[in-house]
């Protein structure tokens, strides 16, 4: 019970150092609050790999290369899932349904079938 406590406590208070650790960024613009921390992979000598929590002052350079690398990878995966979502949105109005059985259904395709052909035949 003292464990949870503790755990308990001491997420709470890596939420709020979080918080509170933040470096205003500009984006053209507009201004934006981003962690002053970032998630890092290293390796002790010999040891297995741990994620350390890195200030960004003190990022090397193969780290900030290994996070865009990972930003990269994010940002494909959140591309995909735009274009998998305005398909579908884009089948519902098209056949005048609400859900995507439906349409799927008046198109006479499977879900494999309509999301494997290309757009325009879609």
């Amino acid at each position: 019970m003292t464990a949870d406590a503790l755990d308990g406590h001491l997420r709470r208070f890596r939420r709020w150092d979080r918080v509170r650790q933040v470096v205003p960024t500009a984006f053209g613009d507009r201004v934006v609050k981003r962690a002053r921390v970032l998630s890092v992979q290293r390796r002790a000598a010999g040891g297995p790999p741990y994620y350390q929590g890195v200030f960004l002052e003190h990022l090397t350079l193969e780290e900030a290369r290994a996070a865009l690398a990972g930003v990269l990878v994010d940002a494909q995966a959140v591309q995909d899932r735009f274009v998998l979502m305005a398909r579908l949105v884009r089948l519902m109005e098209q056949t005048g349904t609400t859900y995507v059985g439906a349409g799927l259904a008046v198109l006479g395709v499977t879900l494999d079938e309509y999301l494997l052909s290309t757009p325009e035949a879609a």
